[in-house]
């Protein structure tokens, strides 16, 4: 796979495609292959090759499966709430802390999910209506998918 910096996919396949580039087209961030942390292969499409898939890309892992590191754009997205947070009047610094920290438990599936996921929305209620739309906007593509319905329910 390579991603650049912010998470955006340029390609989910990196060894059967000639797109290698070094930066991204979308946002003109620098793109990787590995994980930093570790040198890993970021994994990317792991489909049967017999199958054919049309219009799907495999979106970015939270973090590496090989050392557990979390990966640039999971980083980015926790240091953009904690800045986004902060601006809002209504948020303490202690909410801003339980906020991110909640955020980052959320991102993965296990038996605290539901937990933070709960912490996520009870702070976001606090928050003025244009923070938490935008903490929304935020987290939406790195929460895991249990934390996401408990915040936002169809």
């Amino acid at each position: 796979m390579l991603v650049c910096e912010n998470g955006h996919v340029l390609t989910d396949c990196l060894e059967r495609s000639s797109n290698n580039t070094p930066y991204c087209s979308r946002c003109g961030a620098r793109t990787i292959s590995r994980c930093p942390s570790c040198g890993s292969k970021i994994r990317g499409d792991l489909r049967d090759p017999g199958a054919v898939v049309i219009g799907f890309i495999t979106p970015a892992p939270s973090y590496c499966p090989e050392c557990g590191a979390p990966f640039p754009w999971t980083m980015a997205s926790l240091e953009a709430l904690r800045e986004l947070a902060e601006l809002d009047d209504e948020l303490g610094s202690e909410d801003v802390d339980a906020l991110v920290r909640s955020a980052e438990r959320a991102m993965t599936e296990n038996p605290k999910t539901e937990v933070a996921a709960m912490r996520v929305k009870k702070i976001l209620t606090k928050a003025g209506k244009a923070t938490a739309s935008a903490a929304r906007d935020l987290l939406v593509d790195v929460l895991a998918e249990s934390a996401k319905r408990a915040i936002w329910p169809a």
